[in-house]
């Protein structure tokens, strides 16, 4: 049968061979099985994506049937999205003309449901109905509906052949002369009238019947040539075609009613009972009809469907605790099957390899693979398996293995976190029920939770070692209202001498009528003994080191040391920084810093002592010298005294021991006075804990910027802005009426905004100089506005700070008046100043978000300028506040006067053993003081919306009550800021590295509590640029805090000689090195090199880091230009190979059809 098929037409169509060859090569084809397949997975996937697509379109119709403006713009986005539909708007709709209709242009599918008649010949069917708009409206002419396309109009009949010029029959579809078939006017598979001058179809993109190609219209002159320009590979032409017409005509399909029967039932194996063949014709139908007037009906069935929708959702919930059961199952199972997979792969890969290593054919094989391609290509199906067999080489396979082995390390230490990271069951569960938005902030909450996990693993060896010898004495000692054991001064043990000791000589403190009066004084004579014995002295003041003293003079005539350091600086033998130097501590003096400026000893006056008029370098104060009980200069709070040194070693000797100071030779000690395994511990818990975090944040945000950089970079290749928001915004996890109506005044809000941001675009394309100066003026205004709240609050901290004494007496005897509590005004004005800093937290989010609005930011950036704004807001108050703890611990003072803002509480001033331990406590009571307001700050919400409630009810207002939302940005600032206090702390209180996870757990509980019972759900759709800009804002937080720990070992930390694990004379990295260590030589040369040349390095680190970005960037603009041109030849070359997989299909169904037709035509004659 098909021999006798191609005879018939070899005697119909001539002995031309080229034509002939095509169609065995089509008989080929149609034999392969693999194209067949390949188009219908292709329609099934594309079938089942319209049919969701129906789903939320009429939901998008539900919610914005009264929005004009906003539901045109849906519609027209989501018939874009699938290529069937294409509209046009040809009035200016607004959004109070939502009332009379939709004045837009759709194609045939999408405007009306009748199917009408097909066209026959072109003599019927030139047209469907439409939906009618307002009552009276006549139905529109094709001339309408081309202008609302857009078109000149719709394609007319041809009434002669455009091959041979005979004139057509009536009701005929072929020539009478030649047999080619007569050009359609309605496409056979969605009956769309064609557009003129087209060679496809306008609504589902399938080539046309019966139009020649562009040479033989100009040729013949039947038609006119132009139109539109061909999509797709060149189709079939006719035997009297020239070869180069070939190349660019369109296929000579008819159109039959058993090749449209054929279509039917094909679609039909895709769609379920019930459903029509194209799913896309009836969303396009319903957007229009539901946003008409006259189909308010259609609404109202709408929304019966979606109640059943809402039935499946509940059904859904019911079988969700069955999934939990086969849940960790299937996990389980797919862990396996993923290892064995890797597995094979691994096997497979190493076969390859093997073979290519050991093959002399590689590039051979490679021309083979390019010409097998093109066998396979006729066959069906193999080509691209036996290219990707045969190209291979060595180097790429072996490039390939490293790869894969990399890869799987890399996956094996993610799958290790992941499998560490807690409270993925609850994240899951919220995920589910509150959408992706909360729960993407409660994955990130957990994966700082993990952070400080790991901090608590870190620090375990040295707190199991301070636990289990001070488990006895934990409590005999309290630091105000906690232990003193949970503080850095009592991490102390001996291991032997201590190089560094004092012992009191003069100690002079302010009595209760104002005056000094004397608390001990061991005499002259003992003074100038001991003075003799190592002429080194301490001068202290309100418990802090002022100055320290080294120094040799000639006494042959008698000079008491004792009459020089308490009344007489003046009468000071010797030259400064050859005989004798200053320092102000112990430390500089030991490595050699920068000594005290000269100073003219005989400038200080009568009855002066140390040091006398001398001074440090940029001290602005006075009257800081020692004096006997006639002392007229600054009266201390709580005294000062005279200290000698008495430690084994005295380092100052000779001559040249002061020489060798002031010319900046550091001393170095053989041993130190403290256990060094205990200090290192200590290092090692604050070092590791602080490089694991920076790397796990850095790595996080990597990936997560990667996926929100091609996030972005498809949506610039393709915005699909608010059909993307309509699609990606239905959650079925909505049971109760108040979230459905949430969720829905959430979606017509956000589809507002980017409708007035669209305006706001044409706004500013449109902007004169005027309007760029009246901009520029806001944004600064608000700048400065934001800067004075700052610089206010700054201002509030330091009083309450500097005059924390004068509060504590003011606010107690306050109190005690009042109420009887003096107690509770003593506490409030003790931390009034992290209340303050507190404070600034529930202050600063209203205010940022007001700035931002009048500052008139793009909407899509309000939340992350309100992120970044905040966090800075946060981190710059409570700044303000460390920096002074900070100036406390390195006991450096950091502003203008020379004196600290805080004095230290140090015994006998206070009641914490060590100046360490008073810094932690401050820091611990910002800490404290947060965790309580965060706490607090979800009934705060709920207050002020039952004081908004009340009110509106006493203004006549009726309605429900509101609860309050949950804000993900300030709650998420507010975690990375606690966060950072809690490693804040981690140096001075150890045992926040264990209290601090506990605290963070019962936070997180809590705000799923909040979230569940004292808040309403938020609706948010762009969950990755959240997460991004939240781990911005943690790698630079954990970056500062990285830095601040690498600072605590290259800077000394002056620990007085009974506190900490630390010697307070250098730094934990000069004391680690005191350990035996492999290589230590070595290391301890690089140390000192790289101390002695840090300037140097860090310039080649900035210059490094500066070409590294610029290389960054060049590579980053390059492949995205790359990507760019790929993208458009990889979406080009999918269109073409869709059409001609549909074509090579339909072209081997139409020429059999064809062959049996001429058939029984032969049979007829």
């Amino acid at each position: 049968m098909e021999q006798k098929s191609f005879e018939e037409v070899k005697s119909c169509w001539g002995e031309d061979d080229e034509e002939l060859n095509f169609l065995e090569e089509a008989q080929a084809r149609r034999e392969g099985d693999r194209s067949k397949e390949l188009l219908k997975e292709l329609q099934r996937c594309q079938f089942v994506v319209m049919r969701r697509m129906v789903i939320v379109s009429q939901v998008a119709v539900l919610t914005l049937a009264s929005s004009g403006n906003v539901g045109l713009r849906v519609a027209q986005e989501l018939c874009h999205v699938t290529g069937w539909a294409q509209m046009k708007s040809t009035t200016n709709f607004g959004p109070q003309d939502h009332q009379s209709g939709i004045a837009m242009g759709m194609s045939q599918d999408c405007s009306s449901g009748d199917k009408g008649e097909t066209a026959k010949g072109g003599a019927k069917g030139s047209g469907r109905k439409r939906s009618k708009g307002k009552k009276g409206d006549s139905e529109p002419s094709q001339e309408d509906l081309a202008a609302a396309l857009g078109v000149d109009q719709f394609e007319e009949p041809d009434t002669e052949c455009p091959w041979c010029q005979v004139e057509y029959t009536d009701d005929s579809n072929f020539c009478g002369s030649c047999g080619k078939p007569r050009k359609a006017l309605n496409c056979y598979n969605c009956e769309s009238h064609y557009l003129k001058g087209t060679r496809f179809c306008h609504s589902c993109g399938l080539p046309r019947q019966g139009m020649p190609n562009g040479n033989l219209q100009a040729q013949n002159g039947a038609f006119t040539a132009g139109g539109h320009k061909p999509l797709g590979p060149a189709p079939f032409l006719g035997p009297d075609s020239s070869p180069s017409a070939r190349t660019i005509g369109p296929d000579p399909i008819y159109q039959d009613q058993l090749l449209k029967e054929i279509s039917e039932l094909e679609m039909q194996e895709y769609t379920q009972d019930g459903e029509e063949g194209l799913p896309m014709r009836d969303m396009c139908r319903s957007v229009e009809m539901a946003l008409d007037e006259p189909y308010n009906a259609l609404v109202h069935r709408l929304r019966g469907r979606l109640v059943d929708f809402r039935g499946r959702c509940d059904f859904a919930a019911s079988e969700k605790q069955r999934w939990r059961g086969e849940r960790i199952q299937l996990r389980e199972q797919c862990q396996e099957l993923q290892t064995q997979i890797e597995e094979e792969k691994d096997k497979a890969l190493q076969k390859i390899t093997h073979q290519a290593n050991h093959s002399l054919s590689v590039s051979r094989g490679a021309r083979a693979g390019r010409q097998s391609v093109r066998l396979a290509g006729g066959v069906g199906g193999h080509g691209l398996e036996l290219m990707e067999a045969s190209e291979q080489d060595a180097g790429a396979i072996d490039m390939a293995t490293n790869m894969i082995l990399r890869s799987r390390l890399g996956g094996f230490v993610v799958s290790v976190v992941y499998a560490m990271i807690p409270l993925q069951s609850d994240v899951q569960t919220i995920s589910s029920q509150f959408g992706s938005g909360c729960g993407t902030f409660f994955k990130f909450y957990s994966y700082l939770l993990l952070l400080a996990l790991f901090a608590a693993l870190a620090f375990g060896p040295l707190l199991v070692m301070q636990t289990v010898e001070q488990w006895d004495s934990f409590n005999l000692r309290m630091c105000g209202t906690l232990p003193c054991s949970l503080f850095i001064g009592s991490f102390y043990r001996s291991a032997g001498t201590q190089p560094e000791q004092w012992q009191s000589a003069v100690d002079l403190r302010k009595s209760s009528n104002g005056s000094l009066a004397v608390v001990q004084d061991i005499g002259q004579e003992a003074f100038d003994t001991q003075f003799a014995a190592c002429p080194m002295v301490r001068y202290v003041r309100d418990c802090r080191t002022f100055a320290v003293f080294a120094g040799i003079w000639d006494n042959s005539s008698g000079l008491s040391p004792y009459e020089v350091f308490t009344s007489s600086w003046r009468s000071l033998p010797g030259t400064q920084n050859q005989d004798w130097v200053i320092y102000s501590r112990f430390a500089d003096m030991v490595q050699a810093e920068e000594p005290w400026p000269r100073c003219s000893v005989n400038s200080s006056a009568a009855n002066q002592g140390f040091p006398g008029s001398c001074v440090p370098s940029g001290f602005q104060l006075s009257g800081r010298w020692f004096g006997t009980t006639s002392f007229d200069g600054t009266v201390p709070l709580h005294g000062f005294q005279l200290e000698t040194f008495n430690a084994s070693r005295c380092l100052a000797q000779s001559h040249a021991d002061i020489r060798n100071m002031a010319g900046g030779i550091s001393v170095s000690f053989a041993n130190s006075g403290k256990e060094l395994m205990l200090a290192f511990w200590y290092v090692f818990g604050n070092l590791v804990s602080i490089i694991f975090a920076v790397l796990f944040v850095l790595g996080w945000w990597q990936m997560t910027e990667a996926k929100y950089n091609f996030e972005q970079f498809s949506e610039k290749l393709e915005p699909l802005r608010w059909s993307s928001l309509t699609l990606g915004i239905w959650n079925f996890g909505l049971t109760t009426d108040s979230d459905r109506t949430l969720w829905a005044q959430n979606v017509a809000s956000q589809l507002r905004l980017l409708y007035a941001e669209e305006k706001e675009q044409e706004k500013v394309k449109s902007r004169t100089a005027i309007d760029q100066n009246v901009l520029i003026f806001k944004r600064c205004l608000g700048f400065a506005v934001n800067l004075a709240i700052i610089v206010g609050l700054w201002i509030s901290i330091w009083i309450c700070t500097r005059d924390r004494d004068y509060l504590v007496e003011l606010l107690g005897g306050f109190f005690q008046d009042c109420c009887s509590a003096a107690g509770v005004g003593q506490w409030l004005g003790y931390n009034l100043a992290p209340l303050m800093v507190t404070g600034a937290g529930v202050v600063l989010p209203p205010v940022v978000e007001i700035l931002t609005q009048l500052e008139s930011w793009p909407h899509y950036l309000h939340p992350r300028l309100n992120i970044y704004r905040f966090f800075l807001g946060q981190i710059l108050t409570a700044g303000l506040y460390l920096a002074i703890s900070l100036e406390l611990l390195y006991d450096l003072p950091l502003w203008t006067g020379q004196d600290l803002v805080l004095q230290p509480l140090v015994e006998p001033c206070g009641y914490y053993p060590c100046k360490a331990d008073h810094a932690g406590a401050e820091v611990l009571a910002l800490a404290v003081t947060e965790y309580g307001m965060m706490l607090l700050k979800p009934f705060v919400k709920l207050a002020l919306a039952g004081l908004r409630h009340g009110v509106k009810y006493l203004l006549g207002v009726r309605g429900g009550f509101l609860w309050p939302e949950f804000q993900i940005q300030d709650d998420a600032v507010n975690v990375i800021y606690f966060s950072a206090l809690l490693w804040s702390c981690l140096s001075t209180v150890p045992y926040m590295a264990v209290i601090g996870p506990l605290l963070l757990y019962i936070h997180f509980k809590w705000l799923r509590f909040s979230l569940r019972y004292l808040t309403r759900r938020p609706f948010l759709t762009d969950t990755t640029g959240l997460l991004v800009t939240l781990q911005r804002v943690t790698c630079i937080n954990f970056v500062v805090l990285g830095l601040l720990v690498m600072g605590q070992l290259i800077i000394t930390v002056p620990y007085e000689p009974h506190c900490g694990p630390v010697d307070g004379f250098q730094a934990a990295g000069q004391m680690i090195w005191q350990l035996e260590l492999p290589l230590k030589a070595a290391w301890a040369s690089a140390y000192d090199w790289t101390l002695q040349n840090r300037g140097s390095i860090v310039a080649v680190m900035l210059s490094l880091m500066l070409v590294l970005w610029m290389w960054h960037q060049v590579s980053l603009q390059t492949n995205r230009s790359v990507l760019e041109q790929m993208s458009g030849v990889a979406n080009r070359h999918v269109a073409s190979l869709s059409r001609e997989l549909w074509r090579m299909e339909r072209r081997n169904d139409l020429l059999k059809r064809r062959l049996e037709w001429l058939e029984g035509k032969a049979a007829e004659d």
